[in-house]
């Protein structure tokens, strides 16, 4: 396969893929910019290693391996307490997202959508907390409210969604089957 047929088919994959990686590395790595080091750690291994790739399993599910090895490989590094998530539990996490990749990928899809239709307010607050990495405090002071309003509104926020999710996996759910 020539360089730039393999670029294109790395770029189609990693963009279908990474968000549920991003979000396994997240659950298992609390710190935002080191969850954020290990994903672009992720990215580099997945072209070093994609003619290794056996395209009979999904993609998401060889990535999610790639990135569970790096989340292994960045606890063993900080040497943090192994109690804390030791390489089992680590295993057991990513079984769960290989598992899952496909509902995830449709999960995503949903939430992207819902998210379009947040506005005003709420798509502030939304951005100030999850672009900007702000916490309650900070965005109460940044937008003139207190925390524990941050805090109900934040509570809100991920319900409408939730809830918004459901309806549209219920949708379309609806759709493939009616």
């Amino acid at each position: 396969m020539d360089q730039d047929k393999k670029t294109e088919e790395i770029t189609l994959y990693w963009t279908q893929s990474q968000s549920i990686v991003a979000a396994f590395i997240s659950s298992a790595i609390p710190n935002f910019e080191d969850a954020n080091d290990v994903l672009q750690n992720v990215a580099m291994a997945i072209v070093r290693s994609f003619d290794k790739y056996n395209k009979q399993i999904p993609f998401t599910a060889w990535a999610i391996g790639i990135a569970r090895n790096e989340i292994l490989h960045y606890y063993r590094k900080i040497g943090r307490d192994k109690h804390i998530f030791d390489d089992e539990l680590v295993q057991k996490i990513a079984q769960v997202y290989q598992e899952k990749a496909a509902d995830l990928h449709d999960i995503k899809k949903a939430l992207d959508q819902c998210l379009n239709k947040i506005q005003g307010r709420w798509k502030e607050i939304l951005q100030l907390r999850y672009l900007r990495g702000m916490d309650a405090r900070r965005i109460g002071q940044n937008i003139g409210i207190s925390q524990n309003a941050v805090f109900i509104l934040l509570h809100r926020i991920r319900t409408s969604l939730r809830e918004c999710v459901d309806r549209t996996l219920q949708i379309n759910e609806t759709g493939r089957h009616g």
